[in-house]
């Protein structure tokens, strides 16, 4: 068993290996490699490994305080427990949070707003990964248009600015 607390105002976690079942805000879910699940402010969540399996392996990326819930809001993911992410856009979404693992590890110059950056890319990505098929054409026009943006150029470096112009506001 293990257990843990969100520090920050928000937190995403993508289950490289293992399996298991988490616990939080009253619902239980079965996770498994490719799936990411969602940390809420202060939100208290328990980890239990399946039996015979090996144990967790997680790469997770927390948010400090800030614009996070109104983004999280904005592209559906406020109320997600986990997504199930699919096989053909896993490796892009597992490159994104190794990209920020790295990016905190070595911390280059100007590594916070390349973090911020990528963590933008990944939250955009999530969403459009969340959302059923038939509930993409009610997700904003502004948001369809920058994940369609990522997603169509997943090598360029974008940053806060360049995704705002996309989206159409500041």
């Amino acid at each position: 068993h293990f257990e843990r607390s969100a520090m920050f105002e928000w937190g995403v976690e993508l289950v490289l290996g293992g399996s298991g079942v988490m616990t939080a805000r009253g619902k239980t879910c079965e996770l498994h490699p490719g799936d990411v699940f969602f940390f809420r402010p202060y939100e208290h969540v328990t980890y239990a490994t399946a039996p015979r399996a090996r144990g967790w392996q997680k790469v997770f990326l927390d948010f400090f305080p800030g614009n996070v819930a109104v983004i999280m809001q904005q592209l559906g993911l406020a109320e997600r427990t986990y997504v199930r992410v699919s096989p053909q856009r896993l490796p892009r979404i597992r490159a994104l949070f190794m990209r920020a693992l790295k990016l905190a590890r070595t911390q280059p110059r100007h590594f916070r707003s390349s973090l911020s950056t990528l963590a933008y890319q990944l939250l955009l990505a999530l969403s459009h990964e969340a959302l059923d098929p038939a509930h993409r054409d009610a997700t904003p026009d502004n948001v369809v248009r920058v994940m369609t943006y990522v997603e169509q150029h997943p090598a360029h470096r974008l940053n806060i600015a360049q995704l705002a112009h996309i989206a159409g506001c500041s």
